[in-house]
Order: C-alpha cells, then structure tokens, then sequence
C-alpha cells in the first residue's frame, strides 16, 4: 500500500482514518467533557472511564468523527483495511464495523486509534488498534499495533488484518461458551 512519507503522528492518523486526534478535539468535546488525562473539567473522574461506556459513546458520536461510517469507512486505506479483515469472515462480513477512535478518551486513556467490532446475535467481539510511525512499537494498551511500516508492506498489513479476523472469531466463540468473557451486545444494532 502507497502511503507515503508521513513526518508525525497527527498526520498518520489523518491518513488512515480521514482526521487526526488534534482535529476530533475540538468536533467531540461536549460528548465527552474531559480533558487528556481522562478527567472530567474539574471533577477527579471521568463519565467515561469505563472502557465499554468509552465504546459506546464512541459508536453513538462516530458520525461527528470525520463524518464517519463504520460499514463504510471514509478514506481509501481504511477501506482497504476493513476489506482486508472481512475477506477472511465470509457469511459474518455484514456484521464488521470499523470505528475511529482518535481524539477521544479510547485514543488518550486505552491508547485506541480505532477498532473494529464483529457483531453476533448476542455478543459484540471488539480488536482495538494502536497506529504509530515508531518502527519500533510493538507494545500497546490496545490489542494491536499497526505501524506506517506495516502498511507499507503488503503481506504484512494482510497477515496483521487476517490476525485480527481470527481474534473477532475466535472471542465470539469465547463469548458463546463464557457469556460474560466479553459482553452482550445489548446497544441497538
């Protein structure tokens, strides 16, 4: 894939995903009243500490993100990529979303950029993704890391975006024998 030099994080995100975190700053701040340390503006915590309530308000304003789609993903690299992950779902293809996260308490507290969700008739399966030009990260708080370097080389970004189809199918079968693993999908579809 054709990315380009890309001189910093900002730009990296705004590549992939159509808007960087200093952008969403300023379209999402009353959805979410904190501040980047994930506190709410003079109070000690934040309504959305909680990673399942920072997913869902995420979910509920992905619109005001770079007018985002989550079946439909905005620029041409994050359709590549959300094509890359359904090919390998086959019948379950209708039920991937891919989010952007950047700019909200997922990007500053969970170190989420965006992730995808593959949804059952109960249960949502969620990967969450770490973008960074650092060659060198492969740690994160969120269940992937894909670097600018990884996007660069074909057969890694398909063997990372296969990896993360067999971890959305793998926890919905985990959700299926352990109900309460993950979580009921129990927002509306």
């Amino acid at each position: 894939m054709n990315i380009g030099e890309i001189p910093n994080g900002y730009d990296f995100e705004r590549k992939i995903l159509g808007i960087s975190s200093s952008e969403v700053d300023k379209e999402v701040n009353d959805c979410f009243k904190f501040n980047r340390k994930g506190h709410r503006r003079n109070e000690k915590k934040s309504n959305y500490s909680n990673f399942r309530k920072a997913v869902g308000v995420v979910k509920d304003i992905q619109n005001k993100i770079g007018n985002w789609n989550p079946k439909e993903p905005s620029t041409e690299i994050a359709r590549v990529l959300f094509e890359s992950v359904a090919s390998h779902l086959e019948n379950r293809r209708e039920n991937l979303r891919f989010y952007s996260s950047v700019g909200t308490l997922l990007d500053y507290k969970y170190g989420t950029d965006c992730f995808f969700i593959l949804k059952d008739r109960e249960y949502e399966a969620i990967i969450t993704i770490d973008l960074t030009i650092n060659r060198r990260k492969r740690k994160s708080k969120a269940d992937i890391v894909l670097t600018a370097d990884d996007l660069r080389n074909d057969s890694r970004y398909k063997k990372i975006m296969g990896m993360v189809a067999s971890r959305l199918l793998h926890k919905i079968i985990e959700n299926h024998k352990k109900p309460d693993l993950y979580y009921r999908n129990t927002r509306r579809r």
